[in-house]
């Protein structure tokens, strides 16, 4: 293959979507990648569009020296199709960590590329979350090298150093949640409280691990992403996400008939995710390709459990474990998807919500071998009634 080439993903949308365009991006991983303005643009529920974004994050990391190539409408100008790309977070990050960019073909400088973006990240700097809504989503993404790099939702100031302590990032859970679903009767203080927590923890723990490989090597760029949206998932839309594994099937039917209308789950959902090498790696301090299939499930679990961190300072890693336990107090889940593994843990309406063990579930089976990706999701679903509009 020539560094010349391309191919083109389309048509992704559920999280089984994402999976197969993961094999087509490791199929040309040598190859520049071209997408439309429109897809990158596309909001598909805050669920699949942190995964969407971790997959083209995957595409940059594999190849980091490959042109990205955005096109749209024929009756559009360059500067029309980027501003559209640089709509949401999806096209801001993937032109930021793309080795270059062009627009139908044509190169242009980055600088220029992301123009159109410089609103939406200052709003997201300024906590505007009104001028960053769309739907029901809000996403706040944190570019390296940004004049506006450390969010002021996320950071009390201009330093990796300076992510905001639990309580402090209290009022912008709040916010994001309200925001994301005004009208919902929403989440507890204690379920507020323990998000927080997780916020501070990941993102402390991003700014030591995920700016650098596994060997320690700073990345020439990386981002971080937090976003938050309110879903209601049909019957389809959960063959597509949820009926990959039996206990999600079951999960997601007990949800549904919980919920006013059989037809739809409805909730919260706040995802996390980094550019990072991912958890095992930055555990074990070696990429996924050189480890069993054993020892990255094992070094991924042992991540998750409590008091574990691969932070070089000390931290109280309790972040997941308290969130759990308000998890299964909503009957919610947590996702996780790192290196080769995708797995959850899920909690029933009514079952016993003490946490007994933090041993995961593989989400697509146990028989199913995934593609490895860039960085770490982190995703939970909270349901909640529907709001009143």
């Amino acid at each position: 293959m020539k560094s010349s080439q391309e191919f083109r993903l389309a048509g992704v949308d559920s999280l089984e979507d994402v999976e197969r365009a993961l094999g087509t991006i490791h199929g040309n991983r040598e190859c520049g990648l071209a997408v439309s303005a429109k897809n990158l643009n596309k909001r598909r529920g805050s669920f699949r569009d942190a995964a969407y974004l971790q997959a083209l994050l995957t595409w940059a990391r594999l190849n980091p020296e490959a042109a990205l190539n955005v096109d749209g409408g024929s009756e559009k100008s360059a500067l029309e199709i980027l501003g559209e790309a640089c709509g949401y977070s999806s096209g801001i990050a993937a032109m930021s960590l793309s080795g270059s960019v062009k627009v139908r073909g044509e190169p242009v400088a980055r600088q220029l590329a992301l123009l159109g973006a410089k609103s939406r990240i200052e709003a997201a700097y300024q906590g505007d979350y009104d001028s960053l809504v769309h739907g029901r989503t809000i996403d706040l993404l944190s570019v390296s090298g940004a004049t506006r790099q450390y969010l002021k939702p996320l950071f009390n100031g201009p330093s990796p150093r300076k992510v905001k302590d639990k309580f402090d990032l209290k009022s912008t859970i709040r916010g994001l949640a309200m925001r994301a679903a005004p009208s919902s009767t929403g989440l507890d203080e204690s379920t507020i409280s323990s998000l927080a927590t997780l916020t501070h923890e990941l993102f402390e723990n991003t700014q030591d691990h995920a700016i650098s490989n596994e060997q320690g090597q700073v990345y020439r760029r990386h981002v971080e992403l937090l976003n938050v949206g309110w879903i209601a998932s049909s019957e389809v839309d959960a063959k597509g996400d949820f009926y990959g594994n039996e206990t999600l099937k079951a999960y997601w039917d007990a949800i549904s008939s919980s919920q006013t209308g059989r037809e739809k789950v409805a909730g919260l959902s706040f995802n996390f995710l980094d550019s990072g090498p991912g958890m095992a790696a930055r555990l074990l301090g070696k990429p996924v390709f050189q480890m069993t299939a054993e020892e990255e499930a094992t070094a991924l679990q042992q991540c998750l459990r409590m008091h574990v961190t691969s932070k070089s300072t000390h931290a109280t890693g309790l972040g997941l474990n308290a969130v759990l336990s308000e998890i299964a107090l909503a009957a919610g889940f947590v996702r996780i998807r790192s290196g080769r593994q995708a797995i959850f843990k899920c909690f029933l309406p009514g079952a016993n919500s003490a946490i007994q063990n933090l041993d995961f579930e593989n989400w697509f089976g146990p028989q199913r071998e995934l593609l490895r990706v860039a960085g770490t999701l982190v995703s939970i679903f909270i349901p909640l009634p529907r709001p009143t509009l």
